[in-house]
C-alpha cells in the first residue's frame, strides 16, 4: 500500500481560491516534446493538460506548445530523432489513454532525443471516473525517469484556512499537490496547529 504524502500550508484565507504557481524554474530546464495523448475520449485530453501542467509546475521542465511540435509520430517506429534535434528538444514522450467499463489505461513511453534511446515505457490503471489521478501518476513516472528523482504530483497537500467573518473560524483541508479536488477535515473555533497526518 502506498502512503500518501503530506505537506502542510499554514495559514490561508477561507475564501481564497488555493492556487500554486511556480514563478521561477531552473535556468536550464529540460525541454520536453509531449506528444498529445492517443485516445478517443475526453480522458485523453483531460490527461494531457493534467501532465503537462504537473511537469510544468515543477519548474523543471519546459513543454513545447503543441503547433511548434514538427511531427505527431504514433509509435517508437515513427520517431525520426533528426527531427527533435531540430527543436533541440531533450526528450520525446509518446502517451495514449483507453478508456473501457473496467477501468482506464494510461501509456507512455519516454525517449532521450540525444541518445536516440527509449528510456522508459509504463503503464498505469486506474478508475474510469479518476482521470486526474491516475495522470498525476503518469506526471510523477516522467519525473522521476528523466531527473531520478522521486516525483510528487501524486501526493496531498494539508492546510489551514481562516475566515475572517464574525465566527471566526480555522478549517483543515486536504487536496491534491495542484490544489484541486480540495476536501474539508476539520473545523474548530480553536487555530489548527499540529494535525494529524493521515495515510
Amino acid at each position: 500500500m502506498k502512503f500518501l504524502k503530506y505537506f502542510l500550508i499554514i495559514p490561508l484565507f477561507l475564501n481564497a481560491e488555493l492556487v500554486i504557481e511556480i514563478t521561477k524554474g531552473s535556468d536550464n530546464p529540460y525541454r520536453i516534446a509531449l506528444i498529445p495523448f492517443q485516445g478517443e475520449s475526453g480522458a485523453a485530453k483531460q490527461a494531457n493538460e493534467i501532465v503537462k501542467n504537473d511537469l510544468i509546475r515543477t519548474g523543471e521542465f519546459y513543454i513545447f506548445d503543441e503547433k511548434s511540435l514538427i511531427a505527431y509520430p504514433p509509435s517508437e517506429e515513427d520517431i525520426n530523432y533528426s527531427d527533435w534535434r531540430l527543436i533541440n528538444a531533450d526528450f520525446l514522450l509518446l502517451t495514449s489513454v483507453i478508456d473501457s467499463n473496467s477501468g482506464i489505461e494510461a501509456r507512455y513511453e519516454i525517449f532521450d532525443v540525444r541518445k536516440k534511446s527509449k528510456i522508459r515505457s509504463s503503464k498505469v490503471y486506474g478508475v474510469t471516473n479518476n482521470v486526474r489521478q491516475l495522470s498525476h501518476y503518469v506526471s510523477d513516472g516522467i519525473y522521476e525517469a528523466i531527473t531520478g528523482i522521486q516525483g510528487v504530483a501524486s501526493t496531498k497537500i494539508l492546510y489551514v484556512s481562516q475566515s475572517n467573518d464574525v465566527d471566526t473560524s480555522y478549517r483543515l483541508y486536504v487536496a491534491d499537490a495542484d490544489g484541486v479536488n480540495e476536501q474539508l477535515l476539520v473545523k474548530s473555533p480553536e487555530p489548527i496547529i499540529s494535525p494529524p497526518l493521515v495515510t
